[in-house]
């Protein structure tokens, strides 16, 4: 089937953390993309395979060494501007935090359970 996106250099990606990323453009009809359509954002080829229907909406970035294939669907990548961090990343805060208070009251149930 060939390729079946170009990287857009002429459509960079601006964000403070994230350098070298640039948009994505369908060559072909697959899944629910069009020719045409623009994509989120890639450093290189290597961060999204050219075979399945595999594809990156929106404002989202695949960076690095991060390969996104297969049928995987990439949407947006949202970041919290105040904090500096990916709302996954506080997500992730936040359950931690919430984990450790549970496992403090069980922790106090044992103990009462025990005495």
């Amino acid at each position: 089937m060939g390729q079946k996106y170009k990287i857009r250099e002429d459509l960079p990606l601006d964000h403070d953390y994230i350098q070298g990323a640039f948009r994505i453009e369908a060559l072909r009809d697959f899944s629910d993309v069009k020719k045409g359509d623009i994509g989120g954002f890639v450093q290189s080829e290597h961060n999204l395979s050219h075979r399945g229907d595999c594809w990156i909406y929106e404002d989202a970035v695949v960076e690095g060494d991060n390969r996104i294939s297969g049928n995987t669907k990439k949407y947006t990548f949202h970041t919290d501007f105040e904090n500096e961090l990916p709302l996954y990343t506080r997500d992730i805060i936040e359950i931690k935090e919430q984990l450790s208070h549970i496992i403090k009251k069980l922790e106090e149930i044992k103990s009462l359970n025990q005495g």
